[in-house]
Formats: structure tokens, sequence, C-alpha cells
């Protein structure tokens, strides 16, 4: 399963520079599409790193955990995992803390007390003008940057569980 992980975030990290590629290139009304493309794919390569780190400890996952999620499961281990103490301390303050943050912007949260209920109103409305939704921090150069260090970091833990 682990060898099925790694093909995955290979192909996760493709899709991602595509994405990037075509956001770098696209005007004003498509960029966002691209963006949020880009970061849904970096996203998802982000969850196979950590599901190809709990193969390598025998826990096998069917899904693509978060990073909660993963140190729950090693959890269940007798050993700890250096691989994620290092992952841990690295969303504390970095570059994959942006690609979280970027990830929770691109969905609106629910707000059931804004409901107009008195009307019979069921669905709730949503303002798309409101540019702090739809704008991230990101940008093309710095999701280069993004994508080259989660490969690399993906490279690392590759490498690492080599040598065992």
């Amino acid at each position: 399963m682990s060898s099925d992980w790694s093909v995955n975030t290979n192909r996760r990290l493709h899709f991602a520079r595509l994405q990037l590629d075509a956001w770098d290139q696209a005007d004003d009304l498509e960029a966002p599409a691209f963006r949020d493309g880009f970061i849904l794919q970096l996203q998802l390569a982000w969850r196979s790193m950590l599901a190809e780190i709990l193969g390598s400890y025998g826990i096998t996952v069917a899904t693509l955990p978060d990073f909660s999620q993963a140190q729950e499961l090693m959890a269940t281990k007798v050993q700890s995992s250096s691989e994620l103490q290092q992952v841990e301390s690295m969303l504390k303050q970095s570059w994959l803390k942006q690609l979280d943050d970027s990830w929770l912007k691109l969905f609106v949260p629910y707000q059931a007390d804004s409901q107009n209920t008195e009307n019979g109103d069921l669905i709730q409305m949503v303002s798309l003008g409101d540019q702090s939704l739809n704008n991230t921090a990101l940008t093309p150069e710095a999701g280069r940057e993004c994508i080259n260090r989660l490969k690399n970091l993906v490279g690392h833990f590759r490498n690492f569980n080599l040598e065992w």
C-alpha cells in the first residue's frame, strides 16, 4: 500500500505543478480557479505524504489523513515517529502552515444563526463580494517555493525510510 501512496503523492505533485503553471499564465478571471486547483492538489500531495509515512510504520489507511489524524494513528503504535515530529515543528511557522491556511481559506464557513428563517428561506446566501474569502496570501512565486519544498520533504522522508 505504501507504494500506492508514493505513486499518488507523485501524481498529486505533478498535477499541482500543472495547476501552478496554468495559474501563473492565467488572466485575472481564470487565476482564482487555477490557484484553488493548485492548493487542492498540493494539499492532497501533503496528505498522501502523511499516508506514506504511516505506511512505513505498518499503519495502513484507506483515505488521506490530515496531520491530526496521522498523529492519532501513530499514537496507536508503541514507537514515535521522528518524521511526524519534524512535520509538527514545521506546521507552527513555515510554508507548510501557509499551505494549510490557504487550504482552509478555500471554504466558506456555515453560519446557521445568519439564516433568515422568518421568510422560510432554507438556503443560506453567501456574498462572494467579500474578497477575504477569495483572496489567499499565496502567490504563484510562493506556490513554486511551496511545491519545491514539499517535493524536497517527500524525497527526504523517502530516503530516511530507506535507511532503516
